[in-house]
């Protein structure tokens, strides 16, 4: 952000176009005081920027350029940053089959590291927490695996299909390890998940008479074989 973008905030200077209209930041939040405000990448803003922050989360208001106060008590105030993200980052995590508490431990130190190193301590001291969001590991995996099956489950209750769903714990695991890469997150994990649980249930229902998942109960079993093939089998009970 450059300096005179900072008019665009909080308004332009007596004598400049647009000073009667206020600024973008502050008329927003004086019209709908109850709100949530984001600062993306917020290392990224010209350094006078941080003067308005610690106003605004010292005192909680702030005065346009027309003499107008405006309340930011009722906000709540979201900053992000890539700071301690290195530029070989995506290549460190490409390369990365597996992370380890360890490797998490390693990143969260090199981050808090980057952040008091560019921050002011006026500006951290005011805020009330930093959170990181480290890259997904195995077992953030599962825990999104168990989501997405349990999220089934109930759109087949609401649907009132009584299509029981069993997953084989090889298939799974195969499924979480062949789709992991910390560099996409759970994004591969996703589709392939839809792909297999969404499309072969659909193609159930597009073949076979929804009254009869309705009116009696299938179980769906999904496995790999020996040559590591997916397969799935139903059984009605």
């Amino acid at each position: 952000m450059e300096k005179h973008s900072l008019s665009r905030l909080i308004g332009s200077p007596p004598g400049y176009i647009g000073y009667s209209e206020g600024g973008q930041l502050t008329e927003q939040v004086y019209k709908k005081p109850n709100s949530i405000l984001l600062f993306d990448e917020i290392e990224k803003a010209h350094p006078d920027i941080y003067n308005i922050m610690l106003q605004i989360l010292d005192e909680g208001r702030l005065t346009d350029t027309t003499g107008k106060l405006i309340d930011f008590s009722n906000t709540i105030i979201l900053l992000t940053s890539n700071l301690g993200c290195p530029k070989n980052y995506d290549l460190y995590l490409k390369n990365k089959t597996y992370l380890s508490e360890l490797d998490l431990k390693e990143i969260e130190k090199n981050i808090i590291l980057q952040i008091h190193n560019y921050f002011k301590p006026e500006l951290l001291n005011r805020l009330t927490n930093i959170l990181i969001f480290y890259p997904l590991n195995i077992n953030a995996l599962t825990l999104i695996f168990n989501k997405f099956i349990k999220e089934l489950k109930i759109k087949l209750y609401l649907n009132k299909l009584n299509i029981i769903i069993h997953i084989n714990k090889k298939l799974k695991y195969f499924l979480i390890k062949l789709t992991y890469n910390p560099l996409y997150g759970a994004r591969p994990l996703k589709r392939i998940l839809e792909l297999i649980f969404d499309k072969s249930i659909s193609d159930l229902l597009l073949t076979y008479n929804k009254n009869y998942f309705i009116k009696y109960k299938y179980i769906l079993y999904y496995f790999l074989n020996n040559y590591y093939k997916l397969n799935f089998n139903i059984y009605s009970l």
